[in-house]
């Protein structure tokens, strides 16, 4: 992750941190459980918004400028790259594009071709999305929770485990 390159933009200051923080719990969750891919270019996404008739949130935009797929802590969350977006999945919501899983429980990030908003359904449950900035503090918010469990006793739990085996 040490070559990512963030470009200046009005989320850069979250993909930042949000990368920061990939990067700081590579020690615990494995050197592979956060990637990003090379970014999007300018170019690819007018034209994949020419070919569905989408105009993109700025936010989001913006991010796939920075990383055309990404994947954060194993299954904290899963943006997939355009090609990859799945259609007509969700019954009555056809309006509805899936473009990834959040928050490690089974949560979809849907973006809507009707008003350019996102949602994350929740085993059925639809919450709106305004921005995508707001995914991305979400993410932030989960990777920098702190345990409630002392140091010492997060050792002795993990010596525990580790005698069990």
């Amino acid at each position: 992750m040490d070559n990512l390159k963030i470009s200046e933009s009005s989320i850069s200051s979250e993909i930042q941190e949000l990368t920061d923080l990939c990067a700081k719990k590579a020690k615990e969750y494995g050197e592979k459980s956060s990637w990003f891919k090379p970014a999007m270019t300018e170019v690819s996404v007018r034209k994949w918004e020419s070919e569905n008739n989408i105009v993109l949130p700025d936010t989001y935009r913006e991010w796939l400028l920075f990383s055309e797929e990404a994947l954060i802590r194993n299954n904290l969350a899963h943006f997939y790259r355009p090609d990859d977006y799945r259609y007509d999945e969700i019954s009555g919501h056809s309006e509805l594009i899936i473009v990834g899983e959040v928050y490690s429980d089974g949560e979809i990030l849907c973006l809507s071709k009707v008003n350019n908003t996102f949602c994350v359904i929740d085993h059925g449950e639809i919450e709106e999305v305004k921005d995508f900035r707001d995914v991305l503090k979400e993410l932030i918010r989960i990777l920098s929770e702190k345990s409630a469990l002392s140091s010492k006793m997060q050792e002795l739990l993990m010596q525990m485990v580790k005698d069990k085996r």
